[in-house]
């Protein structure tokens, strides 16, 4: 699928309405299943996330979080949810290390929500 915006106007509605409630994850996984190709770049985000509020931003990237908790699809090194959050963090600067540390808190994705390892390598070094 090639990018524009209105391609993915309702899959970022869908996944704010699932950061919102949990129990929508159903809806999401129907419209994703029908229209997904790949996730956007993570510079992309800073396009689809331009006109959410702060509140919507939260509630997407949680959205993300709860489906990919679920799903195998979450990008590991390279997940949405790493541009969503880079995109929240130079809209809502004063608010990012709170976001972040939900996601941290929340997510299974060793790279999210900063890009790098969270383990910093701890897992090799154990066996060595």
């Amino acid at each position: 699928m090639k990018f524009s915006k209105e391609n993915w106007s309702d899959i970022v509605r869908a996944l704010i309405l699932t950061g919102q409630e949990p129990s929508r994850l159903d809806n999401f996984n129907q419209l994703i299943t029908d229209k997904f190709y790949s996730w956007p770049r993570w510079e992309i985000w800073d396009t689809l996330t331009e006109d959410l509020s702060m509140i919507e931003h939260e509630f997407l990237g949680k959205g993300f979080v709860y489906w990919s908790l679920k799903n195998p699809l979450d990008g590991g090194s390279v997940t949405p949810l790493i541009g969503i959050y880079k995109a929240y963090e130079k809209k809502y600067p004063q608010t990012a290390n709170d976001f972040a540390s939900w996601i941290i808190k929340h997510s299974n994705n060793q790279w999210a929500p900063y890009g790098t390892s969270r383990d910093m390598g701890r897992r090799k070094w154990n066996f060595l």
